[in-house]
């Protein structure tokens, strides 16, 4: 049979087919190029975390020579505090058993009270005072009648505050009087 209607042949096939032939063509490079770039960001990703890996190796070694710098300051601060401390000591025990007239020693007396405070040192030389067992150790007691119950009577060894703390308490003997009457009635029962 033959058909009146005959197809012709599309004009725009050639076209349609250079264009699908070329756009493959631009998806196949473009996937490569996508390709290539998801290596980069591979690589890339995997540098970011070896440099993080380091940074922190590096970081965690830094902090332990600050801590140890830290440590060899406070020991040496420490040190050098003993020292001022047993310093001290021994300059408030000679002030002590000194007579009140020589002004020259009073006026070094102050400037080192001064240059203690300047430290955030406070002297415990509390003779006379209320017993505080946050300030003072008793090492003896005696039975004076001129001053009332738990009066330090003697200091034998300064304290010191350091800082609001007290380090160490002053060694002190404390008044503890005794009465006589409750003694003796108690005798008599």
């Amino acid at each position: 049979m033959f058909s009146f209607f005959k197809k012709k042949p599309d004009p725009l096939e050639p076209i349609r087919a250079e264009l699908q032939d070329r756009i493959d063509s631009l998806g196949e490079r473009f996937e490569a190029s996508l390709e290539r770039i998801d290596e980069a960001l591979r690589k890339t990703a995997t540098q970011v975390r070896r440099q993080g890996v380091a940074l922190d190796m590096i970081r965690e070694s830094q902090e332990q020579k600050l801590d140890a710098v830290y440590a060899l300051l406070a020991e040496r601060q420490d040190s050098g505090q003993q020292e001022l401390l047993a310093f001290a000591e021994a300059f408030v025990r000679y002030i002590a058993h000194q007579d009140g007239g020589d002004e020259s020693l009073r006026q070094a007396e102050n400037k080192f009270s001064m240059f203690l405070e300047s430290q955030g040192i406070e002297i415990i030389w509390d003779l006379h005072e209320a017993f505080d067992d946050a300030r003072h150790q008793a090492c003896d007691t005696r039975d004076d009648p001129g001053f009332p119950d738990a009066t330090v009577l003697d200091v034998v060894r300064p304290g010191f505050l350091v800082g609001g703390h007290t380090n160490p308490p002053a060694l002190v003997v404390v008044n503890k009087r005794t009465s006589h009457l409750s003694i003796l009635h108690g005798e008599d029962s």
